[in-house]
């Protein structure tokens, strides 16, 4: 069996060094059938992998939201299906959080090494956002996508990740109070026509985002189904009591929470708003998004 482990040396706590050695210690790199890639620049991870992943029987990532997120897109864009194994070694790691409960790295390859875990099969969402010049990028998505005051924290929380990723997802939402302002969104979905009014709309594939924020609570990563959740225009002191509830999982108590689900849609907005990917900052003006659920697209370790 041939193993990749892709390292983003920048992620999180900067843990790379330690799993690094971890990994040259087993039985895999002895018998030479485990390779390393260290990125060098955004993007590298998403390009060697759309070139090279079927070369491999089990992708490791080493890093955060982000680097998983490249990750599964080389392993789309490929057309493979490796084994894919997320180790959560960056500040927030939402979706690795949903397979991998140990933080523990030597655990965690201990277990590798003696094929100690399961394989879930996992949606991705496709994904076109296109800005107000008519520009589109398409990227698929392993966790969520933000538009509007969410995006605009991840904007914000890009360059501030030293500390946890909760920490810094709250310190970036005070900051980004500053800006907070509503839009206006269409959503066409299963013959179905939304307009109303938000500040903010996450669309998930798994429950959390920000290090543990819970905006899609009824979100399962294989069910076909895609989420949306919705929050209406609010004050800013209302935003700053109510959002500690997304911590506790108790969003669907907040009556500006509208919740859907869907396999296809597309969305337009009436003024350009930022959007995220994964937690990744894509693009600060976007007026249109359409996405589509890929159904059981990715293979999973899971280690309970």
């Amino acid at each position: 069996m041939k193993y990749l482990a892709l390292i983003n040396p920048a992620a999180g706590k900067n843990h790379s060094k330690a799993i690094i050695d971890l990994l040259k210690k087993t039985v895999m790199f002895r018998d030479g059938n485990l390779e390393f890639l260290i990125s060098k620049k955004s993007g590298h991870i998403m390009e060697f992998t759309s070139e090279n992943a079927a070369r491999f029987d089990f992708i490791i990532s080493v890093g955060g939201d982000g680097t998983i997120n490249e990750a599964i897109n080389g392993i789309l864009n490929n057309g493979s299906k490796p084994k894919f194994l997320p180790i959560p070694a960056g500040s927030g790691n939402d979706f690795a959080s949903n397979f991998i409960k140990s933080k523990n790295f030597r655990h965690i390859i201990s277990r590798l090494e003696k094929f100690d875990y399961t394989i879930k099969s996992v949606d991705s969402i496709k994904t076109i956002i296109t800005n107000k010049k008519g520009e589109s990028i398409q990227r698929s998505i392993a966790n969520v996508i933000g538009i509007g005051f969410d995006a605009y924290v991840a904007h914000l929380n890009a360059s501030k990740k030293a500390l946890p990723g909760v920490i810094t997802y709250v310190i970036a939402v005070f900051k980004a109070l500053k800006k907070l302002k509503s839009f206006k969104y269409n959503i066409l979905f299963d013959g179905q026509e939304y307009i109303s009014d938000a500040i903010l709309v996450s669309i998930g594939n798994c429950i959390t985002t920000g290090g543990g924020f819970y905006l899609n609570p009824d979100a399962i990563y294989n069910d076909g189904y895609g989420d949306i959740t919705t929050i209406s225009p609010i004050s800013k002191l209302k935003l700053i009591q109510k959002l500690p509830l997304a911590l506790i999982n108790k969003l669907k108590g907040i009556k500006e929470a509208n919740f859907y689900k869907f396999q296809n849609f597309e969305m337009t907005l009436d003024i350009p708003m930022p959007v995220h990917l994964d937690g990744e900052p894509i693009e600060k003006e976007v007026v249109k998004v359409t996405a589509f659920v890929e159904h059981n697209s990715l293979s999973v370790v899971e280690m309970r």
